[in-house]
């Protein structure tokens, strides 16, 4: 239901931004590259630690490259937070965190999440710790979605205190907030781990 509603979303804005008339400024929008919305992630880009019952997640903890266009006028920072709504039976999972994001950066590299954008203030991941924390869904599961949520902000980088969780982060992005987009991706590890017969 989570996933429906993150597509119907994105599926929205798409088509507002169609619509939009000849001249108007384009939408901030998140780029995945080589991806588009509802494409799955690669192994590359799963976490590459245990799973609860002991199993490798598999992957190599590789955050994907990402990069922002057309932020409106008076961007200061952006900020970015990863989020699997399927995960935790439901209750969301949170992957990444990390905001005061300089206005002048255009492009988060491929796996940059191991140590954060240069200037950037990182916030804490699932594991109570910063940084990106690869997607590790249970094994056979179907694939849950990950939202790759960008801000633009007014505010200057440094503003926020390290270490905020995405709620807390939310709470503080209250009324500074100028823009905001999306790409919903999704992953999925099979039943049995690669290899096994």
């Amino acid at each position: 239901m989570a996933g429906a509603a993150a597509g119907a979303l994105c599926l929205s804005w798409a088509l507002s931004a169609a619509a939009a008339p000849p001249g108007a400024a384009r939408p901030f929008e998140l780029v995945a590259k080589g991806l588009h919305d509802n494409a799955s992630l690669s192994r590359a880009n799963a976490a590459s630690a245990k799973d609860a019952t002991g199993a490798m997640c598999g992957g190599e903890n590789i955050s994907p490259e990402l990069s922002f266009n057309n932020p409106p006028a008076g961007t200061k920072s952006y900020a970015v937070t990863i989020y699997d709504p399927d995960g935790a039976m439901g209750l969301g999972i949170v992957h990444w965190v990390v905001y005061g994001i300089p206005a002048s950066t255009k492009v988060l590299p491929r796996g940059v999440g191991a140590k954060g954008p240069e200037g950037s203030t990182p916030g804490t991941n699932r594991t109570d710790g910063p940084g990106y924390y690869g997607p590790c869904p249970p094994m056979g599961d179907k694939p849950h979605h990950y939202i790759f949520q960008a801000y633009a902000l007014d505010l200057e980088p440094g503003a926020l205190k390290a270490g905020l969780k995405r709620d807390q982060l939310i709470e503080e992005m209250r009324g500074h907030v100028l823009a905001s987009a999306s790409v919903m991706l999704r992953y999925a590890r099979p039943a049995k781990p690669v290899g096994n017969k």
